[in-house]
């Protein structure tokens, strides 16, 4: 009788490499299936809107299961299913899957890791509170460095218009973000944002151990800065005695 072998492509949002409740299935992810000695047997399919597939009416053997990652996502956690087999992760391939007589091998499945992404703003804090207040402006052309576990660069950008910054399409992971201290401006408070992290006492522009999760989009991780003050006044020849000029 013959045999068949089935999963799911799908977003494995907390990256345990289970296809839980609330999560979704990836369309349009190609797959190839192997024979017994790893190489391609010609038979290849794409998920369906649920992120399903199949290979059906196969011969009882050992096979295995090639996936092209997909675009817009990161690897994850792969999974062998019912017939056993094993899952090499990372590698996008699940191979040693023997199916005897009749048998449906199912639930063998690939996760992937949504990007996650890191914005804020730059700012002139004019009363120095460490909040971007609605009456305070924003600084444009402000350059950030996006920096990895190790403290290494891994991305640069500039502040808009309207202060604004964003790191995109990011793998999960521990990042930093640190600021060039803008001209004219004296330093003051940075403010981790919606996922926490550190930021340092001024003089800082540093923001750290900010941990991104697949689908994440950390927010409001903001640098606060000073303008200058001024002191100004007159000196003058008293002739009335009244201290007025």
């Amino acid at each position: 009788m013959p045999v068949s072998i089935s999963g799911y492509v799908y977003v494995d949002t907390n990256n345990n490499g289970q296809f839980d409740s609330g999560e979704v299935g990836i369309a349009g992810a190609a797959l190839a299936l192997l024979g017994a000695d790893g190489t391609p047997t010609g038979q290849t399919t794409t998920t369906d809107a649920a992120g399903f597939y199949q290979f059906e009416n196969l011969d009882p053997g050992t096979y295995g299961v090639a996936e092209t990652q997909p675009e817009d996502y990161f690897d994850g956690l792969d999974a062998s299913g019912s017939a056993g087999g094993a899952a090499h992760n990372p590698g996008d391939l699940i191979d040693g899957v023997f199916l005897t007589s009749g048998q449906a091998g199912v639930q063998y499945n690939f996760g992937e890791i949504p990007p996650a992404s890191l914005s804020g703003y730059v700012y002139a804090d004019d009363d120095n509170d460490g909040a971007f207040d609605p009456d305070e402006s924003p600084i444009a052309g402000v350059a950030l460095t996006l920096l990895d576990a190790g403290g290494d660069p891994v991305g640069t950008t500039m502040t808009d218009a309207v202060g604004y910054y964003s790191f995109e399409g990011l793998e999960p992971g521990l990042y930093s973000v640190q600021e060039t201290q803008p001209a004219a401006y004296y330093d003051g408070i940075d403010t981790p944002g919606t996922v926490g992290g550190s930021a340092l006492d001024p003089p800082g522009d540093l923001i750290s151990y900010v941990v991104l999760k697949g689908g994440v989009s950390a927010k409001q991780y903001n640098f606060g800065e000073l303008r200058p003050a001024s002191i100004s006044g007159l000196v003058y020849v008293e002739l009335d005695r009244d201290c007025t000029y």
